[in-house]
């Protein structure tokens, strides 16, 4: 787990032919009601990366 500017992140990759399956998999664990973030928490999407740390 990399620690950046006091925060601690993770990344993760997912790669497929085409973008639909990355994205309705994205779709349903952000829609799914067992995904809670505490107060500090944040959790941000970026579809398509320019920089990877």
């Amino acid at each position: 787990m990399r620690r950046l500017a006091g925060r601690y992140r993770w990344m993760l990759g997912l790669s497929a032919e085409t973008i639909g399956p990355n994205h309705r998999t994205l779709r349903a664990v952000l829609d799914d009601p067992a995904l809670k973030l505490g107060t500090q928490e944040r959790l941000a999407v970026d579809v398509e990366p320019y920089n990877l740390m």
